[in-house]
């Protein structure tokens, strides 16, 4: 079953301390830049101790007093900043209040309305999806205020980082508190019951409020954008447009709720949601696959409550199967449309009862058909657009249509077409072994690649995966040196029928293993198989880091920069999620740094000035610089926020570059203008 409020789930709120570490980090300023501005740095550290962005004109150390959600918050130590509901909302979409520690600690408070649940329902409804590699340390009931609540403790892996959670669940009035902090590196215990201790109800009714998002505009996705409020698909050749209460869920919003769906809709007051799953298939099996999709999904349930009924959606007649887990009721249909089937993936609070029901499909009236000529236009214009989508993960990246892996040294480069790249940790569920997964969502083609140590040779191996199939072609060949075995087949035990394509071989001591999947069988869909297991490429060497004369390129980030003649690399550092590198000649240096995981968001105004409070922090008490100089230069084409710090015996400046959610930042110690404007002209994110 995939719906299972997992918005609120453990992958929303995994690494936003990545900008604290990569700060932390910036000990490489070691050059000296004078420092003669006591009074001034004195007068700025204050200021900064209760900002938690540079814009902020709210005192981060008095308490959050929250009389709508019926909870106080306050400070938990001395270094501690609390986030508002704006600033919270940034590190994850659901926080209402949070808190960070400026060591690596941070916290959020989230508070939904969940009527007619249970304490017990809402546990097991939020930690039923564990984390890769999760350990429980400890699990027990607790009480706060008179109310009950449940507390668990434990560890988990994320993008090859160790993560430490305390999460404190509190159901009372309708409302279910979530209050949840975590540390790097499974350390960090007493800063996390600081911040849980931190956390106070209080007296009388909870009125709750509805909490404001701003409405999604502009977004680009694969095979999919939204313009003006309005999304539209090339692939499943559908439309739809909300109105309040109902909003759009995009980007890490989106991939928080189900990773799968083109585009998810939310009532975020009553706490109900619509996800539109879609997936390619030729006509001539859409009926097929629409009943295995309606029989995998009512595998999660026991039995429906009520007899289907037949809405129309899209001037299609669209029969609904209504379901309930605990407290949630499920609402399940699929349609068909221009070569595709579409998941209507619906849930609301059990106790909204009819009303709740009513309300989700008025969402789905939103629901349109683009006319054939439209989808046309669109499909082609964004095959025009280069691929815009970047993973990162434990020693592995994808941007620019390319998939490196640096621990295995394998690359992956897509071919023609709507390709999208799976989050790695997603992947790496399915298996320790899986290191990319990926669909060509047009075609609904699919594609994993995994390494392993085997006893098996790769022949074997491919036998082992043959069994059960029937063999269409069977042969070797030799690639980047490699001898591979590859194969095609269909598997007719299932129906409708899947076409397969492998490929294997032994690559660095390990099996290389690729395999390609479809239910379409036409020459198109053979197609596709076949430039999927063509995009491998087995390297000699594949290394992050690499320097073609002064232009200093990174592999796994994307970006390079030229480096000034006579400037030495340094001792960097690998933060999670990004990376600090500098250089230096004497007094001068320079330093690069990029992050990955600042923010939920994509707020550019927001991060930037995040930044440049973390930036205020660290350099101005530290340097003895007071306050910086703020305006705008051009980077990478872009007008970025600009700072300077000036002392009597030289100067720091920063370039703040935010792009889809990656900061990418240039620090300069003591250099010139015009050196810095070398290097600036020098700076490109790779696309």
């Amino acid at each position: 079953m995939q719906c299972s409020r997992q918005k609120s789930s453990w992958r929303g709120v995994r690494a936003r301390l990545v900008a604290v570490a990569a700060l932390a980090a910036l000990s490489v300023l070691s050059a000296s830049v004078g420092c003669s501005k006591a009074a001034e740095s004195k007068a700025e550290a204050e200021a900064n101790a209760r900002r938690v962005t540079a814009d902020s004109t709210v005192d981060a150390t008095k308490p959050i007093v929250d009389e709508d959600f019926g909870f106080r918050l306050n400070l938990p130590g001395e270094g501690w900043k609390l986030l508002t509901e704006q600033d919270a909302s940034q590190l994850h979409p659901d926080a209402i209040a949070g808190g960070l520690d400026g060591k690596g600690a941070f916290g959020i408070v989230i508070v939904e309305r969940l009527p007619g649940a249970s304490l017990e329902q809402a546990a097991a409804l939020l930690w039923a999806e564990p984390l890769p590699d999760q350990e429980i340390e400890s699990e027990e009931d607790v009480e706060l205020e008179g109310v009950a609540g449940k507390r668990r403790v434990f560890t988990a892996t994320l993008n090859g980082q160790r993560y430490r959670y305390m999460s404190s669940l509190y159901y009372r009035q309708e409302h279910l508190y979530q209050v949840v902090s975590w540390t790097l590196g499974g350390e960090g215990s007493e800063r996390q019951a600081a911040f849980t201790d931190a956390f106070a109800l209080l007296p009388g009714e909870v009125r709750g409020r509805r909490v404001e998002h701003a409405p999604v505009t502009a977004f680009d996705g694969v095979g999919w954008r939204v313009r003006e409020g309005r999304f539209e698909s090339a692939l499943s050749g559908l439309a739809v447009e909300v109105e309040a209460p109902w909003r759009m869920l995009v980007g890490n919003e989106l991939e928080m709720l189900s990773a799968d769906a083109e585009i998810a809709l939310s009532n975020d007051a009553e706490g109900s949601y619509v996800l539109l799953i879609s997936e390619r298939v030729p006509p001539s099996k859409a009926g097929a696959l629409a009943a295995v999709t309606r029989e995998n999904f009512a595998e999660g349930f026991e039995q429906a409550v009520a007899e289907p009924e037949v809405h129309t959606i899209a001037g299609q007649d669209v029969e609904f199967t209504h379901y309930r887990n605990g407290p949630i009721d499920y609402l399940h249909g699929v349609m068909t449309t221009q070569a595709s089937i579409t998941q209507l993936m619906c849930w609301y609070p059990s106790s909204r009862g009819e009303e709740g029901e009513a309300e989700v499909y008025a969402a789905l009236a939103g629901i349109g058909v683009l006319p054939a000529s439209q989808r046309e236009q669109l499909r082609a214009e964004l095959l025009r657009t280069p691929p815009r989508q970047r993973r990162y993960g434990d020693r592995r990246s994808y941007w620019g249509g390319r998939f490196r892996d640096f621990a295995n040294a394998l690359t992956w480069t897509s071919p023609d077409g709507f390709w999208q790249v799976d989050d790695f940790e997603k992947a790496r569920a399915l298996s320790a072994s899986t290191v990319l997964r990926v669909q060509e969502v047009e075609l609904g083609a699919h594609l994993m690649i995994e390494a392993f140590v085997s006893d098996m040779t790769p022949a074997q191996t491919l036998d082992a995966l043959l069994a059960d199939k029937d063999v269409l072609t069977r042969n070797r060949a030799t690639i980047d040196g490699v001898e591979v075995e590859r194969a095609r087949a269909i598997d007719r035990s299932v129906d409708p029928p899947f076409a397969y394509a492998f490929m294997l071989g032994t690559h660095r001591g390990q099996v290389i293993a690729v395999s390609t999947w479809t239910v379409g069988d036409s020459p198109a869909h053979d197609a596709i198989l076949t430039a999927g297991l063509a995009g491998l490429g087995f390297e000699g060497e594949l290394a992050e880091l690499k320097d073609e004369g002064r232009v200093h390129i990174d592999q796994r980030y994307g970006w390079r920069v030229e480096v000034p003649a006579g400037f030495t690399l340094k001792p960097g550092s690998e933060v999670p999620g990004g990376r600090v590198e500098a250089w230096g000649q004497g007094g001068e240096e320079l330093t690069a740094m990029v992050l990955t995981e600042v923010a939920s968001s994509n707020e550019k105004d927001w991060v930037s000035s995040y930044m440049e409070q973390l930036l205020r922090d660290q350099i101005g008490p530290d340097k003895m610089l007071g306050a910086p100089t703020r305006d705008e230069v051009e980077l990478d084409g872009e007008r970025v926020r600009h700072l300077r710090w000036k002392g009597v015996g030289g100067q720091i400046d920063a370039d703040l570059l935010v792009r889809d959610g990656i900061v990418y930042g240039l620090l300069y110690t003591n250099l010139s203008d015009e050196e810095i404007a070398k290097i600036r002209a020098s700076f490109a994110v790779l696309e």
